[in-house]
Protein backbone atom coordinates (compact mmCIF):
# COMPACT_ATOMS: atom_id res chain seq x y z
CA UNK A 1 0.00 0.00 0.00
CA UNK A 2 0.83 3.45 -0.84
CA UNK A 3 1.34 5.97 2.35
CA UNK A 4 2.42 9.03 0.26
CA UNK A 5 -0.08 11.54 0.33
CA UNK A 6 -0.89 12.84 -2.74
CA UNK A 7 -1.56 16.54 -4.12
CA UNK A 8 -3.11 18.08 -6.82
CA UNK A 9 -1.33 19.25 -9.84
CA UNK A 10 0.55 22.48 -9.54
CA UNK A 11 -1.18 25.40 -11.15
CA UNK A 12 0.90 27.16 -14.03
CA UNK A 13 2.76 30.00 -13.39
CA UNK A 14 1.27 33.05 -14.53
CA UNK A 15 2.35 34.36 -17.68
CA UNK A 16 3.96 37.66 -18.42
CA UNK A 17 0.93 38.42 -21.01
CA UNK A 18 -2.36 36.99 -18.37
CA UNK A 19 -0.97 39.71 -15.79
CA UNK A 20 -1.00 42.17 -18.59
CA UNK A 21 -4.28 41.34 -19.15
CA UNK A 22 -5.70 41.10 -15.58
CA UNK A 23 -3.93 45.08 -15.32
CA UNK A 24 -5.91 46.22 -18.12
CA UNK A 25 -9.27 44.80 -17.16
CA UNK A 26 -8.43 46.63 -13.88
CA UNK A 27 -7.60 49.95 -15.58
CA UNK A 28 -10.55 49.59 -17.60
CA UNK A 29 -12.79 48.83 -14.35
CA UNK A 30 -11.23 51.89 -12.62
CA UNK A 31 -11.64 54.86 -15.30
CA UNK A 32 -15.55 53.09 -15.76
CA UNK A 33 -16.04 53.91 -12.29
CA UNK A 34 -14.03 57.42 -12.35
CA UNK A 35 -16.71 58.44 -15.10
CA UNK A 36 -19.57 57.07 -13.84
CA UNK A 37 -18.44 59.51 -10.36
CA UNK A 38 -17.73 62.48 -12.86
CA UNK A 39 -21.19 62.48 -14.27
CA UNK A 40 -22.92 61.92 -11.66
CA UNK A 41 -21.45 64.85 -9.66
CA UNK A 42 -21.74 67.01 -13.00
CA UNK A 43 -25.63 65.90 -13.45
CA UNK A 44 -25.79 67.02 -9.42
CA UNK A 45 -24.47 70.25 -10.27
CA UNK A 46 -26.76 71.19 -13.16
CA UNK A 47 -29.71 69.96 -11.38
CA UNK A 48 -29.32 72.50 -8.21
CA UNK A 49 -28.45 75.46 -10.64
CA UNK A 50 -31.70 75.05 -12.38
CA UNK A 51 -33.35 74.21 -9.36
CA UNK A 52 -34.79 78.22 -9.21
CA UNK A 53 -35.15 78.18 -12.83
CA UNK A 54 -37.71 74.98 -12.58
CA UNK A 55 -39.97 76.58 -9.55
CA UNK A 56 -40.23 79.90 -11.64
CA UNK A 57 -41.70 77.05 -14.69
CA UNK A 58 -43.91 75.01 -11.67
CA UNK A 59 -44.97 78.42 -10.69
CA UNK A 60 -46.29 79.39 -14.57
CA UNK A 61 -47.71 75.92 -15.35
CA UNK A 62 -49.90 75.43 -12.46
CA UNK A 63 -51.06 78.43 -14.00
CA UNK A 64 -52.40 76.88 -17.06
CA UNK A 65 -56.28 74.98 -16.69
CA UNK A 66 -56.31 71.76 -18.68
CA UNK A 67 -60.03 71.55 -20.00
CA UNK A 68 -61.70 68.96 -22.10
CA UNK A 69 -62.85 69.88 -25.66
CA UNK A 70 -65.59 67.51 -27.26
CA UNK A 71 -67.21 68.18 -30.31
CA UNK A 72 -70.53 68.94 -30.96
CA UNK A 73 -72.89 65.87 -31.48
CA UNK A 74 -73.61 65.34 -35.28
CA UNK A 75 -76.85 64.18 -37.10
CA UNK A 76 -75.39 61.25 -38.20
CA UNK A 77 -75.40 58.27 -36.07
CA UNK A 78 -71.42 58.44 -35.13
CA UNK A 79 -70.39 58.71 -31.37
CA UNK A 80 -69.20 62.42 -30.41
CA UNK A 81 -65.57 62.17 -30.30
CA UNK A 82 -63.66 63.57 -27.24
CA UNK A 83 -60.03 64.86 -27.24
CA UNK A 84 -58.48 65.69 -24.05
CA UNK A 85 -56.47 68.65 -24.03
CA UNK A 86 -52.66 67.62 -22.99
CA UNK A 87 -51.60 68.07 -19.35
CA UNK A 88 -48.77 69.32 -17.14
CA UNK A 89 -47.60 68.29 -13.76
CA UNK A 90 -46.50 70.83 -12.10
CA UNK A 91 -42.92 69.81 -9.73
CA UNK A 92 -43.48 70.04 -6.27
CA UNK A 93 -41.92 73.16 -5.01
CA UNK A 94 -40.80 73.86 -1.26
CA UNK A 95 -41.28 77.22 0.14
CA UNK A 96 -40.18 78.38 4.17
CA UNK A 97 -41.82 78.32 6.40
CA UNK A 98 -43.61 82.06 7.50
CA UNK A 99 -42.19 83.66 10.27
CA UNK A 100 -43.84 83.20 13.81
CA UNK A 101 -43.98 85.99 15.28
CA UNK A 102 -43.49 86.13 19.52
CA UNK A 103 -43.82 88.70 22.12
CA UNK A 104 -40.18 89.45 22.30
CA UNK A 105 -40.88 91.09 18.06
CA UNK A 106 -42.64 93.47 20.32
CA UNK A 107 -42.76 96.13 22.87
CA UNK A 108 -45.18 98.57 24.37
CA UNK A 109 -44.13 102.18 25.49
CA UNK A 110 -46.63 104.05 27.44
CA UNK A 111 -47.01 107.47 27.27
CA UNK A 112 -48.73 109.16 30.17
CA UNK A 113 -51.06 111.91 28.90
CA UNK A 114 -53.05 113.03 32.24
CA UNK A 115 -52.14 112.40 35.64
CA UNK A 116 -54.61 113.08 38.39
CA UNK A 117 -52.48 112.94 42.03
CA UNK A 118 -55.52 112.40 44.91
CA UNK A 119 -52.07 112.20 47.68
CA UNK A 120 -52.40 109.29 49.83
CA UNK A 121 -55.56 107.88 48.03
CA UNK A 122 -53.10 107.17 44.68
CA UNK A 123 -53.72 108.74 41.09
CA UNK A 124 -55.23 108.39 37.90
CA UNK A 125 -53.06 107.93 35.32
CA UNK A 126 -54.68 108.24 31.44
CA UNK A 127 -51.72 106.90 29.12
CA UNK A 128 -51.68 105.65 25.72
CA UNK A 129 -49.64 102.76 24.46
CA UNK A 130 -46.86 102.94 21.53
CA UNK A 131 -46.40 99.85 19.93
CA UNK A 132 -42.66 99.21 18.22
CA UNK A 133 -41.56 95.93 16.09
CA UNK A 134 -38.32 94.83 17.07
CA UNK A 135 -38.11 92.26 14.63
CA UNK A 136 -35.71 92.46 11.56
CA UNK A 137 -38.52 90.54 9.65
CA UNK A 138 -40.91 92.61 7.54
CA UNK A 139 -44.17 92.86 8.92
CA UNK A 140 -47.52 92.31 6.53
CA UNK A 141 -49.99 90.73 8.46
CA UNK A 142 -52.86 91.19 10.96
CA UNK A 143 -52.64 90.58 14.47
CA UNK A 144 -53.83 91.57 18.27
CA UNK A 145 -50.56 92.19 20.12
CA UNK A 146 -51.79 91.05 23.92
CA UNK A 147 -49.89 93.49 26.63
CA UNK A 148 -50.23 93.60 30.33
CA UNK A 149 -49.57 96.81 32.40
CA UNK A 150 -47.87 96.88 35.95
CA UNK A 151 -47.40 99.52 38.13
CA UNK A 152 -51.10 100.14 39.08
CA UNK A 153 -53.27 98.60 41.56
CA UNK A 154 -53.83 95.54 39.79
CA UNK A 155 -52.14 94.06 36.55
CA UNK A 156 -54.46 95.41 33.38
CA UNK A 157 -54.40 92.92 30.22
CA UNK A 158 -55.06 95.38 27.03
CA UNK A 159 -54.85 94.89 23.38
CA UNK A 160 -53.51 96.32 19.96
CA UNK A 161 -54.78 95.86 16.90
CA UNK A 162 -51.99 95.97 13.93
CA UNK A 163 -52.57 96.66 10.45
CA UNK A 164 -50.72 95.24 7.56
CA UNK A 165 -49.25 98.21 6.86
CA UNK A 166 -48.21 98.94 10.42
CA UNK A 167 -50.61 101.08 11.55
CA UNK A 168 -52.39 100.64 15.28
CA UNK A 169 -54.81 101.62 16.84
CA UNK A 170 -54.30 102.82 20.78
CA UNK A 171 -56.95 103.53 22.70
CA UNK A 172 -56.41 105.70 25.66
CA UNK A 173 -56.66 103.77 28.68
CA UNK A 174 -57.25 104.84 32.95
CA UNK A 175 -55.89 102.87 35.75
CA UNK A 176 -54.82 104.13 39.45
CA UNK A 177 -52.15 103.85 41.08
CA UNK A 178 -51.47 103.01 44.98
CA UNK A 179 -49.00 106.40 45.02
CA UNK A 180 -48.60 109.24 43.01
CA UNK A 181 -44.95 108.10 42.20
CA UNK A 182 -45.78 104.95 40.83
CA UNK A 183 -44.41 103.87 36.96
CA UNK A 184 -46.50 102.49 34.94
CA UNK A 185 -45.19 99.58 31.82
CA UNK A 186 -45.92 97.23 29.48
CA UNK A 187 -45.11 93.61 29.11
CA UNK A 188 -46.62 91.84 25.51
CA UNK A 189 -47.39 88.31 26.92
CA UNK A 190 -48.59 87.43 23.42
CA UNK A 191 -48.94 87.87 19.81
CA UNK A 192 -52.34 86.25 17.52
CA UNK A 193 -51.65 86.54 14.30
CA UNK A 194 -54.84 86.54 12.28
Amino acid sequence: MNTEPTFPPPTPAATPTTILKRRAWLRSGATLAVGVLIGVAIGVAIGSSTKETDTDTAAEASDISVTEATTPPSTTTAAPTTTAAPTTTAAPTTTAAPYEWVPADFAVSLIVIESSCFNSAGANVTYEPALSILSAEPWNGTATIIYEVYGGDSVDTKSIDLDPDGRYNARREVVSTPTCSDVLTAVVTQVLVR
